[in-house]
């Protein structure tokens, strides 16, 4: 099994960004992280980068790379196939394409330009911009990106270390720490959401 990739692999660009590293088959904060749908949901460390493959684009797991800025292509399984763990590679997630890692800057796609603060319909109407967010960081980065409001606090995203079961306590001091990392924009929080890719512990 060679180490290194040969040729482009396009895909599907998902979530812009450039990332550089070895392919990993386990979430760490090092590394790109080539998952499918159920190593996705598991995640708890964030990667360099991501492939995923045969990932559904709206799924909730699929939308926390969105919201957390993590470079992302999406792939089918004989691309898949092409790509092994321990490879190094450059990932552009604009384009879609995984790329050898010795790629020049000049060949990738430069990083979208930050979202302006007014926005407005050709016919003048003006566009508010809302972030769904899951912790204070990407508040913080809503804010920081000239968005309007936070329009959705994920709470069921909001849980202590080690698996602790979360208290009033908990959930003041997270509350809070959301709001001062969006002040001073508006926050709207949502309670407690389950589905069947979101389970309890």
């Amino acid at each position: 099994m060679s180490s290194t990739l040969v040729g482009p692999i396009r895909g599907m660009g998902f979530v812009p960004g450039i990332a550089r590293g070895k392919l990993i088959r386990k979430p760490a904060t090092a590394g790109i992280l080539l998952a499918d749908h159920k190593i996705l949901q598991g995640m708890s460390a964030l990667p360099a980068g991501c492939v995923l493959v045969d990932a559904a684009p709206f799924s909730h797991a699929s939308i926390a790379l969105l919201s957390r800025g993590i470079p992302t292509v999406m792939v089918g399984a004989e691309e898949a196939s092409q790509l092994h763990e321990g490879m190094e590679v450059t990932l552009d997630g604009s384009s879609g394409q995984v790329l050898p890692i010795g790629v020049h800057d000049a060949d990738l796609t430069p990083s979208p330009p930050p979202v302006p603060c007014e926005l407005r319909t050709l016919d003048g109407e003006p566009v508010d911009i809302r972030a769904s967010v899951r912790s204070a960081a990407t508040a913080r980065l809503a804010r920081e990106r000239g968005l309007a409001t936070i329009g959705l606090v994920r709470t069921e995203f909001l849980l202590p270390e080690a698996g602790a079961l979360p208290d009033r306590a908990f959930y003041a001091e997270a509350f809070e720490r959301v709001l001062e990392a969006a002040h001073p924009l508006p926050v709207t929080f949502r309670l407690l959401d389950l589905a069947p890719d979101k389970h309890p512990t």
